[in-house]
């Protein structure tokens, strides 16, 4: 009988919820009432796609029995919850040991029910690790978090280098909005583009963090892939790793095949997929893959399978055409709506200075020094608050910051809170002769310049269909801005 009674309980799944320290995500798993908690730490990192984001592995994970030891109630999921998730892991929870069952007595018993509105275990992410490219992906360091809006993370900024409220980012806005349609047809095709350290990245990881924390999405599941000019080279290669973002298991050798994929996953969780490609570029050298690819999003824009898609790149996005002819083919602008990044505004960063004025009181000199320094690229403010916070210099007048930034600070900085300053090198290293005359003459010139005056000044007179533009370099590592015609 007992052996009849451990084998229907192993059968029965229970609902939990959690909440994630830092994050401020909630959201439920469904877990075999006697599984060790050791499951429960791979269902949520599976059910977060950790892995996408960050280096760590599902045992990495922290979790907390959401009941405070000697007490019967569980968390509520209510407006405390918001703030306990931004602050410090409470040691008043109750550490899950790996190996304990979760139908052990001082977790949840043989005989728990869930109720509503409850929260039953608290998630902690591990501390920052390196991932492949050497690059920090970090999750959330809770000690220097903010309540409300806040500076999002303690330590270097990659990902997440915002610092003002989303809500206030059109791009960001008007992307939320696409994807929140739930229409069968007409899904929307979105492209952002502009230059480095403009957030980009940032605003697809926030993208997908809404994605999967939103109840209102549920029925979406993103999958998202970082292009390196290697997926390109063969189209067999470029839909397999595709494929890999939906199923690591898949083995996928062309579109046929990836479609299979697509609408197999979907069906069978009964979702959507919202496709987000990062580093969109590197598409574009392989001219005849970019065509069938494009192609493939017209069909998709109306599959009830697709919710819709994220192309992030640089500012030959929108000139790549130029380069192929203006094949109507392969120009984004058949596909989907452009959206430009652009820099912060002054009301923006001094709105966020304001946010965080009962916590971090920068001098007024400092605030104005650091906005006109960034010059409203959002990556750069966010690092320099960052940068500055972690160091205590936040009291400091601009007078006294910028000596102590420029000769004792400053090589730090790039190395450990500007990532973007790695690639910038390499983009700098790669420029032609001609490419380095005219950023020359740009770093010489005070005023606003046209590419016709800089190209015009290099010697190129005439413009032709086929020639790239000799300041695209400058405008995809942010070295120059395009103002409106």
């Amino acid at each position: 009988m007992a052996e009849e009674k451990n084998m229907e309980e192993a059968e029965t799944e229970v609902k939990l919820r959690c909440g994630v320290y830092g994050e401020g995500s909630v959201f439920s798993v469904e877990i075999q009432r006697n599984a060790d908690v050791e499951v429960l730490q791979e269902k949520i990192f599976a059910k977060k796609r950790y892995s996408e984001r960050y280096k760590f592995d599902a045992s990495e994970l922290t979790l907390y029995l959401a009941q405070k030891k000697g007490e019967t109630t569980w968390q509520a999921d209510d407006d405390n919850l918001d703030a306990l998730l931004q602050g410090d892991v409470d040691k008043k929870y109750m550490k899950m040991r790996p190996s304990w069952k979760l139908n052990k007595k001082e977790l949840f018993g043989p005989s728990f029910t869930p109720g509503d509105e409850e929260i039953h275990v608290l998630v902690e992410l591990p501390e920052a690790a390196p991932v492949g490219d050497g690059i920090a992906k970090e999750p959330p360091n809770k000690k220097q978090r903010l309540e409300g809006n806040r500076i999002s993370y303690a330590g270097p900024l990659h990902r997440d280098e915002f610092a003002v409220p989303f809500d206030t980012i059109d791009a960001f806005r008007q992307i939320k909005e696409g994807f929140s349609r739930k229409e069968v047809i007409g899904h929307p095709l979105f492209l952002l583009y502009g230059p480095r350290q403009f957030g980009k990245t940032t605003i697809a990881y926030r993208i997908m963090d809404w994605i999967a924390s939103d109840s209102s999405v549920a029925d979406v599941k993103y999958v998202f892939f970082e292009m390196h000019e290697s997926d390109v080279a063969e189209e067999g290669t470029f839909w397999g790793r595709l494929g890999q973002c939906i199923d690591e298991e898949s083995a996928c050798c062309d579109y046929a095949s990836f479609r299979r994929l697509m609408v197999e996953c979907t069906t069978h969780d009964r979702t959507q997929l919202c496709l987000i490609v990062d580093e969109m570029d590197h598409l574009f050298s392989n001219k005849e893959l970019a065509a069938k690819f494009l192609s493939a999003l017209r069909k998709w824009k109306a599959a009830p399978y697709f919710r819709g898609f994220l192309g992030i790149g640089s500012h030959e996005l929108v000139h790549h055409h130029e380069i192929f002819r203006g094949d109507d083919k392969t120009s984004p602008f058949n596909v989907g709506n452009m959206i430009k990044m652009v820099p912060f505004s002054v009301e923006q960063m001094s709105a966020f200075f304001k946010l965080i004025e009962p916590r971090y009181e920068f001098s007024q000199s400092l605030q104005c020094g650091i906005m006109k320094y960034s010059s409203g690229a959002p990556g750069v403010f966010g690092s320099l608050i960052r940068f500055t916070v972690d160091n205590d210099k936040w009291t400091l007048e601009w007078r006294e910051w910028e000596p102590w930034f420029q000769v004792g600070a400053f090589s730090g900085y790039l190395t450990q809170y500007n990532n973007t300053y790695h690639r910038i090198q390499g983009d700098l290293r790669s420029l032609t002769e001609l490419e380095w005359e005219a950023l020359k003459y740009i770093l010489e010139d005070n005023g606003s310049l046209t590419a016709s005056t800089v190209e015009g000044y290099c010697g190129i007179a005439v413009r032709g269909d086929q020639q790239r533009r000799l300041v695209d370099p400058l405008l995809r590592m942010g070295i120059v801005v395009q103002g409106s015609s």
